[in-house]
């Protein structure tokens, strides 16, 4: 004889606790640190501090933060409004010799990210082209790190996000 319908309530009441649970300490461990600024948006490592860079002549921020093993990275981001350019070279006047461009699309921009020394560090840059404006950032760690860290760079560079 049967003994009434099986009721899955509770085991599944304790699999939802879990899953809640395990979900909100990866986004506790994973979130990144955004910062918005005017008409765009972009995503560094978690913990990372960004704040404005007071007496620059165009608006800028600079962001720094821990990466793995205590080690620490470094960032910087400005933003030109402008009339009409050429973007390559218009790029290549503000952001020193690159030994590494790719072009491509970000957040359906035209874009060109690249890699360059300045002194003892090495940084991962993008330059991101809104029409009316050019956002450039650049993000990186001392030189013998930089390829251990890279893959984090390339994503920071490529959350950038622009609104007009």
């Amino acid at each position: 004889m049967s003994e009434g319908p099986v009721s899955f309530g509770k085991p599944l009441f304790y699999l939802v606790i879990v899953g809640v649970a395990a979900a909100g300490t990866y986004l506790y461990l994973h979130w990144p640190a955004h910062y918005d600024g005017p008409g765009w948006s972009i995503d560094f490592p978690r913990k990372w501090t960004v704040q404005d860079a007071p007496g620059s002549e165009v608006p800028k921020i600079t962001a720094s933060g821990p990466l793995a093993e205590e080690r620490s990275g470094f960032a910087w981001a400005t933003i030109t409004v402008h009339g009409t350019i050429i973007f390559p070279q218009f790029v290549a006047a503000r952001v020193p010799a690159a030994d590494w461009t790719e072009e491509l699309d970000i957040d359906y921009k035209k874009a060109m990210l690249m890699t360059f020394n300045d002194g003892d560090n090495r940084y991962m840059a993008v330059a991101v082209d809104r029409v009316d404006a050019v956002i450039i950032c650049a993000v990186g760690c001392p030189k013998p790190y930089f390829d251990m860290y890279r893959p984090v760079f390339e994503k920071v560079c490529r959350s950038i996000r622009c609104q007009r």
